[in-house]
């Protein structure tokens, strides 16, 4: 049971950290500039209107 819950967590760590190294890199690319921490602090998942 614990190793269930380890692996869902794990996994929603690895996506968030994934979203938001793509996100990062579009914006590079696109501005020129390092963009850190805010495009986690931006986005609206799960629900929008939720605090971060």
């Amino acid at each position: 049971m614990y190793k269930m819950i380890f692996y869902i967590c794990a996994t929603i760590m690895i996506v968030a950290t994934t979203y938001a190294m793509v996100e990062s890199l579009s914006k590079y690319l696109v501005t020129g500039k390092i963009v850190l921490g805010e495009v986690l602090v931006n986005a609206e998942f799960p629900i929008s209107n939720l605090p971060n």
